[in-house]
């Protein structure tokens, strides 16, 4: 019908390839109030293994401001484990309850395998596409290697086409720091896909860097990749001297020293020495061999 908006749902549904999985909305909103416990927020504690990873600070304040006014009208849904309850959905509620300080928590108490509390966080938040488009591209990843799933039945079930799941599977392909980048909202993952034009790590990250800098679109993206790949297929190939021995066994020496990648370039009587590092930690390990020696 007219100005009716298009749901998106799950297709078929998970249940339908997942054994055992049951609709955890369902079920929750048949529940008959004695069921709800009040539980010490101090017992309940986050699933480490929850596909979703990354809570937006704005809107967790705005959830904390309207439990504050209103209080929690949903229920959590936890598994009781040994150290407590972990939450199986519903950690934005219990992390915006922890803000505003609430002792005790409204809570549905339900058993689950291990496998089962994946499944039911994971599509839990497929539904509600609170998912970073990397954490997306995980929990398919994992679908399809525990169900044995192709793309096509994977997104028949996700009600999304079978390129939408390819084209976001292919975000793992990205070198880490980039993959971090999208996972964080620095990049888009159109930018990351037109990223994956570049095989080469270290010219991947640094236009990444130059991406989310300068605010470049998909079509800038695109065309910088293009440009790039024609500028290193043009480049001649410069038939270098070949290095002083005594300066291949200097490098050699500070290679060993400091673990890394170590290169000497000179001319006439000054030059340079460059030491690659590849993460802030990295830096940090190189800082503390030099502090080590001195």
């Amino acid at each position: 019908m007219a100005g009716q908006s298009k749901k998106r749902g799950l297709g078929k549904g998970l249940e339908a390839l997942i054994p055992h999985w049951q609709d955890v909305d369902q079920e929750s909103a048949s529940t008959e109030k004695d069921q709800i416990r009040m539980i010490s927020r101090e017992e309940v504690y986050p699933n480490e293994n929850q596909p979703r990873k990354v809570f937006n600070p704005e809107a967790l304040a705005e959830l904390a401001q309207s439990i504050r006014q209103h209080g929690m009208i949903q229920p959590i849904l936890v598994a009781k484990k040994n150290k407590g309850y972990m939450i199986i959905v519903g950690e934005r509620r219990w992390r915006a309850a922890r803000e505003i300080g609430m002792e005790t928590i409204p809570c549905i108490v339900k058993e689950y395998s291990d496998r089962e509390l994946y499944e039911v966080g994971l599509i839990e938040n497929l539904q509600r596409e609170n998912l970073s488009v990397i954490e997306e591209a995980n929990a398919y990843q994992y679908l399809m290697e525990e169900y044995q799933l192709s793309h096509s039945t994977l997104g028949e079930a996700l009600g999304k086409s079978r390129s939408y799941v390819a084209n976001t599977l292919r975000l793992l392909q990205l070198h880490e720091p980039v993959q971090q980048m999208v996972k964080d909202g620095q990049l888009s993952g159109s930018q990351g896909r037109a990223l994956l034009g570049i095989s080469d790590p270290e010219l991947q990250e640094k236009l990444a860097n130059r991406i989310r800098d300068g605010k470049l679109n998909v079509r800038q993206v695109e065309e910088l990749v293009r440009q790039e790949n024609k500028k290193r297929k043009e480049k001649p190939k410069n038939k270098s001297k070949p290095k002083d021995p005594e300066v291949l066994a200097v490098e050699s020496r500070l290679r060993d020293f400091f673990s890394t990648k170590v290169n000497i370039s000179h001319s006439g009587k000054k030059g340079k020495i460059e030491i690659e590092y590849y993460s802030q930690e990295d830096l940090n390990r190189i800082l503390d061999v030099l502090d080590a020696n001195e």
